[in-house]
Parts: C-alpha cells; structure tokens; sequence
C-alpha cells in the first residue's frame, strides 16, 4: 500500500487569535495524537491538502505519511486522518485531526461507496438514489480500501442493495448496520406522477364504459 506524503508544520498553541491568523496565511490547523507519543499541534498548508483530497479522490479519511517540515525525524509517522472540521456556509476545513497508526493494527475508518454497472431499471426510466455514500470498515491499517465497491447491475425499479449484500475486499470488515440501504432504483417523480395520471383516467373511464353498456341493454 503506497501512502501519500502530507507535510506538516509544528506550531503554537494559543488564543483563537493566533488560529484565525494561521488561516489567513493559507494553513490549516490540526493535532496529531494517539499511541505512546504526546499531543503535537501541527498546522498544514490548505493548498497541499487539497492536491492530498484530489489524489485520493475526495477520501478524507485515509492513512497518511506525516512528514514534518523542520527535518525532525522523531515526530514523522503513519497517521489516519481521523476527521475534518468544515466551514458549515464555505466549506474549506477548519481544523484536521490526525491519529498515530502502525500499519500492521487493526483501525476503525470510513471509506466512500462507490456505484458500479448499469442497472437494469435504468431501461425503465429509473435512476440510482445513493443513501448511503460512505460506510464504516475495520481491518488492517496496511489494508484500508480506497473506496468500497457496489455493483448495482441487477437491480431493476424499486429494488435496493443493503449494507448486509455489500461484499468488501478480503480482510475488510464492514460495521454498518446491515438493514440499513445503500442505493435503491426509483422512478423520477415526473415518471411516477405521469403514471399515477394514467391510472386515474383509466379508472374514470372505467363506469362510463360499463354505462354505455348497460344503455345499450335496455334499448
């Protein structure tokens, strides 16, 4: 498993003051904790960490090569990126924190479900409902897929694929609900409004015809 190399920065911790300032020059803050090392407050350049999301495509949470900028080899490590804090109106992170991992342990992580095939309903005017578009997985640090694969060529209209049906690389453990959806093939509500109207005006004609019959009796 080749990982990607992200480089980072120590720096201060302090007021609010000196964090708004980091931000300002392009930089991210961030931790980077776990295992028998201490706290480390480090800061990332924003520009590095959207090419790291661009190669990755899109996956945060992925296990990284943390390099850091002084040439201080102590502090270099294998860390999964844990979570991101998002600006909830603009949507640039905020805050990264990062968890020290061996690659050889077992770690709890999401990865993005990705949809495969055409579905067999799509000839039928349906298109795919995604519900689910990351899933929770736990297996070997070294292991950890890209993204999770769902084929969804055998569903017709109305038909879905759950947690439980997803078959996930060897070594990987999927830890979702298996009741709970992950893509379904449904009709558009144009589709489905066009065929209800059908419907009705079928049932309307229905006693008009019955009427004429029944008229046509007495006479």
């Amino acid at each position: 498993m080749q990982l990607n190399e992200l480089i980072v920065t120590r720096r201060e911790t302090g007021t609010k003051g000196k964090t708004h300032a980091l931000r300002r020059t392009g930089h991210i803050p961030g931790i980077l904790y776990g295992g028998h090392d201490t706290n480390v407050a480090i800061s990332i350049d924003k520009r590095v960490f959207d090419r790291l999301l661009q190669h990755a495509e899109g996956n945060i949470h992925q296990i990284v090569s943390l390099k850091f900028s002084d040439g201080n080899d102590q502090w270099n490590t294998t860390a999964l990126i844990k979570s991101v804090d998002f600006h909830p109106i603009k949507g640039y992170p905020l805050h990264i924190d990062f968890t020290r991992v061996r690659m050889d342990e077992r770690v709890r992580t999401t990865v993005p479900v990705e949809l495969k095939g055409q579905a067999k309903g799509f000839m039928f005017g349906g298109i795919a409902e995604q519900l689910l578009r990351e899933v929770e997985i736990e297996c070997v640090a070294a292991q950890v897929p890209s993204h999770i694969t769902v084929d969804i060529t055998d569903l017709g209209v109305g038909e879905s694929i759950h947690v439980g049906q997803i078959t996930p690389p060897e070594g990987v453990t999927v830890v979702e609900d298996p009741e709970k959806p992950v893509v379904t093939i449904v009709l558009p509500r144009g589709a489905v409004a066009s065929e209800t109207a059908a419907e009705s005006a079928e049932q309307k004609a229905e006693p008009e015809t019955v009427k004429k019959g029944k008229e046509k009796d007495k006479e």
